[in-house]
């Protein structure tokens, strides 16, 4: 930030010093109007720390603006702010200035948060706890002129309210991090050992049932006679014959839809455009697809899964319950999420009216689709009527995982406080 002053600058009613520019302002107004250059920066910047308008903002957003405003107004050399993790080793997630981020600041990070030196120290670098409650967490380190530093350590208290705030929020979505892996993780090995289980059990029961039916119209047709009855019957074993390899076809399909990882190692293009084939090949109707946005790079693991999950369900619906000649899938990311939509031009449904009865028939379709999204926070609609068409609608809120390093473990054990 400059620390330039805009000598024009004129007084406003209240105004809002969150910002860089108007902080900047508010100052070169305060020692215009001849206060005291230490009482108006302890004033800016008291107003400026302690802005409300801050919580609303990302966690990582408002220790960024704390620590500008904190270096601005106190005339630092540097500043950053620590967060503690397992064992009380401390980790740097946010920080301006040269030098900011070194062993030094990093050992008396280490230091404020085991022990809190009092204030007033004559050492080149200064710092404070961060605390939750009478926990430390954290710290902010700051370096400057010598002259400076009980101005520093002053709005330093005043920056650590909404720093405390910042990091317990990055506590709780890197708590939510994890109830999430875990939650995915569990549905990973219950749907491996589904896989298995089918793969083992009906799949297997369905060959055995085949060798059986292949077995028995062989000898069916040693033991007939009659020519024309011979033809019919065989035929009717032969039709019976082609139903089980179709049903064999289909369990497969649906083991390998629950092979999950496949979600990971493969572009989400690529598994849209597969399902889009197969649609077309099996069951002759037209489906498109569009991607619009880097999904690789933007979406979690867990959006992906959820997303080819609904559109597989999406697209088993459209054939087996539309009789639609042509379907469009879409799938864009924009700057709220990803949105998925699937349309087809069939028959259509009474929405409410199958939703009812698919719940007290326990069929999982459109339900479970809706739960999937639901999970992950995000929402869930489908609209048609009799005569159609009918379009599938879910949109996934952007997930913001935590920063690097900024995680903090609730269950960390502290170190008595030592005096000074």
């Amino acid at each position: 930030m400059s620390k330039s002053m805009h000598d024009g600058a004129k007084p406003q009613t209240a105004p809002d010093v969150s910002a860089s520019g108007a902080v900047e302002a508010a100052l070169a107004d305060f020692i215009e109007l001849g206060a005291n250059e230490r009482m108006a920066r302890l004033i800016v910047g008291t107003l400026a720390l302690r802005n409300l308008s801050l919580l609303e903002l990302p966690h990582e957003e408002a220790i960024r603006r704390q620590i500008e405003t904190l270096m601005f107004v106190a005339d630092l050399d540097a500043v950053s702010v620590w967060t503690v993790e397992l064992g009380d080793r401390v980790r740097c997630v946010g920080s301006q200035g040269k030098h900011a981020v070194t062993r030094r600041t990093r050992e008396h990070a280490q230091e404020v948060v085991r022990s809190d030196p009092v204030l007033g120290n004559h050492r080149a670098i200064q710092g404070i706890a961060v605390t939750r409650g009478k926990r430390p967490v954290g710290a902010i380190v700051f370096r400057g002129p010598a002259r400076r530093r009980d101005l520093a350590q002053v709005l330093a208290r005043e920056a650590e309210p909404v720093i405390a705030y910042a990091l317990e929020r990055s506590d709780l979505l890197s708590a939510n991090e994890d109830r999430l892996r875990v939650v995915v993780q569990a549905s990973e090995r219950q749907l491996a050992r589904l896989t298995f289980d089918m793969h083992d059990g009906p799949a297997q029961d369905i060959l055995a049932l085949l060798s059986e039916v292949r077995l028995f119209r062989r000898q069916l047709a040693d033991a007939l006679e009659d020519r024309a009855t011979k033809q019919i019957v065989l035929g009717r074993v032969d039709d019976l014959e082609a139903r089980l390899l179709a049903l064999d076809a289909d369990l497969r399909e649906v083991i390998q839809s629950f092979q999950t990882p496949s979600l990971f190692e493969r572009p989400l293009r690529e598994l849209l455009a597969d399902e889009a084939a197969n649609l077309r090949s099996r069951d002759g109707i037209e489906c498109s697809i569009q991607v619009r946005g880097e999904l690789s790079e933007r979406v979690t693991a867990s959006q992906r899964i959820a997303i080819a999950r609904v559109i597989q369900e999406s697209l088993s619906n459209v054939r087996v319950h539309s009789g639609a000649a042509t379907v469009g899938v879409v799938v864009a990311q924009s700057a709220g999420g990803v949105s998925i939509e699937v349309t087809d031009d069939g028959r259509g449904f009474d929405v409410e009216r199958t939703l009812v009865r698919s719940a007290r028939q326990g069929r999982l379709g459109l339900l479970g689709m809706a739960e999937r999204i639901r999970l992950l926070g995000g929402t869930f609609d489908v609209r048609s009527k009799p005569g159609g068409p009918t379009v599938i609608y879910a949109q996934l809120p952007e997930w913001l995982p935590t920063a690097t390093g900024a995680r903090v473990t609730a269950g960390t054990r502290q170190r008595p406080r030592r005096r000074r």
